[in-house]
């Protein structure tokens, strides 16, 4: 196969997600959208029937589908190798979106490979398991040569630095803004309700385990930390974006960078404490939440993405600046999967429109940290790849080694009586309003956006081994 140049792949890609989401936003805006302006998988469906090809090219799994019936009646023996999501060939579900490129057509872009050269060129942490890993081997030589110029610090990063949203908070939102302050978060861990989005653990405790560091301090509380600032610091705050997200209730991704940008000014940490650490930024979606909020329409969410990634290009080019040499920003992982948007299939089925959008966020985003890491001449941003180490597990109903299990994986172990309440609701006597599974680690979500402690850590285990490639410091 002829290589083709990461970035005008890249480009054609961009080029090719933003014409589908036009064509999207197009027939959304004939039709009655679901609720919450969401879109229906049904509405998706109806844009490509007029194809002269047996399949669409982005084809919606459906009911009762494998691989192998769809490979016969696509005319495409070559779907795994084109869909980087799918890691189990019999483990397929409806509503899962695959790109299709039937024989005939087999000269026009291929995903696969637009994946596998932005990927050496981006640094991108993809999932254990990934054709990112496996097959090409052709290609090995490059991908050693790549591992090295990511490893150029091999030694332990000696603190961490997170900035970002519920994904990544560990205490900072204000205890009457966020439900995670309230029972039963934090059941697992610590055992009470600590600010985590969760039953226990999160992404930012994860990541800071595999360096080999305590998680760090959530800023709010960094006047009682003393010895712990040694660890790094959390400026991430649950529910909010690059933007504003609910006024100036929440500090957007600027402000959190200035929090920091403070503290180095009055020495608390120097420009050497950055160089020597780790930064996780991360992105979860809340911009696109508040958007549509504030009466964004589905015609301008396709203009509304680019904006997203250029002001997050923007904080992370600042982040850059301060000194930072090894910055982890996350892809976007499948809204549609989220339980808030699987509960109108009983929790059975992804929304693959949404789903679809989150694609052109994440190819917008690889751009970005390709050109980032092209003007600073460095290997400084790497993605973790979020959006794929969701769908691993999702698929595959636990992580690979096989050690956690979630027979339902959509559906969340917390979660209101009824539609009007989450997880954390109580009436004005105290009486839960919600319901909760009996045993956490058995779920992959724990309330209507956010992972249990083990589903992070079935994520996390799918991302190690592609981190210990970037971090060659063992």
């Amino acid at each position: 196969m002829s290589r083709v140049n990461p970035s005008t792949a890249l480009a054609e890609a961009v080029s090719w997600y933003s014409s589908l989401l036009l064509a999207l936003m197009l027939v959304l805006s004939c039709c009655e959208s679901g609720e919450g302006g969401e879109f229906s998988t049904v509405e998706m469906e109806k844009m490509f029937v007029e194809r002269p090809w047996p399949c669409d090219e982005i084809y919606v799994v459906k009911e009762g589908e494998t691989l192998h019936t769809i490979s016969e009646k696509c005319g495409d023996p070559y779907i795994v190798e084109e869909n980087p999501h799918i890691h189990d060939p019999d483990d397929v579900f409806p509503g899962l979106v695959i790109k299709i490129t039937p024989f005939k057509n087999r000269g026009e872009l291929d995903l696969q490979v637009l994946i596998v050269e932005t990927g050496d060129l981006f640094g991108y942490i993809g999932t254990q398991g990934s054709p990112l890993h496996h097959h090409h081997h052709h290609r090995r030589d490059h991908h050693r040569e790549n591992n090295e110029i990511l490893s150029d610090h091999p030694l332990k990063p000696t603190k961490l630095f997170v900035f970002g949203d519920s994904y990544a908070d560990t205490g900072n939102i204000r205890k009457s803004l966020g439900n995670s302050w309230k029972e039963p978060y934090g059941s697992t861990f610590p055992g009470k309700p600590a600010g985590r989005f969760s039953d226990g653990r999160v992404l930012t405790d994860y990541l800071a385990k595999f360096l080999g560091l305590k998680s760090p301090l959530a800023y709010t509380w960094m006047k009682l930390g003393g010895k712990k600032l040694r660890n790094g610091l959390n400026f991430a705050y649950g529910g909010s974006g690059v933007f504003n997200t609910y006024g100036s209730l929440l500090p957007n991704m600027s402000t959190q960078i200035d929090f920091f940008d403070k503290l180095m000014n009055e020495s608390v940490y120097t420009k050497w404490d950055l160089q020597s650490s780790v930064v996780l930024v991360c992105l979860a979606g809340n911009d696109y939440g508040a958007y549509v909020s504030n009466g964004g329409t589905a015609q301008g969410l396709q203009n509304f993405i680019p904006l997203v990634i250029n002001q997050l290009g923007l904080n992370l080019k600042r982040i850059h600046g301060l000194g930072a040499t090894k910055v982890a920003v996350t892809s976007l992982e499948p809204l549609g999967c989220l339980p808030r948007m699987t509960e109108t299939s009983s929790f059975q089925q992804c929304n693959a429109s949404q789903n679809l959008a989150v694609g052109y966020h994440n190819l917008l985003l690889q751009q970005t940290v390709a050109k980032l890491n092209n003007d600073t001449k460095s290997s400084t941003f790497f993605i973790l790849d979020l959006y794929n180490s969701f769908t691993t597990v999702l698929q595959q109903k636990g992580d690979y080694q096989g050690n956690l299990r979630f027979e339902t994986p959509l559906k969340p172990c917390c979660m209101g009586i009824n539609s009007a309440y989450s997880c954390g609701s109580v009436d004005n006597k105290g009486v839960k309003l919600y319901t909760v599974c009996n045993d956490p680690k058995s779920a992959f979500f724990w309330d209507g956006s956010h992972p249990t402690e083990a589903g992070w850590r079935a994520v996390y285990t799918t991302l190690k081994s592609s981190l210990e490639q970037v971090f060659k410091f063992y």
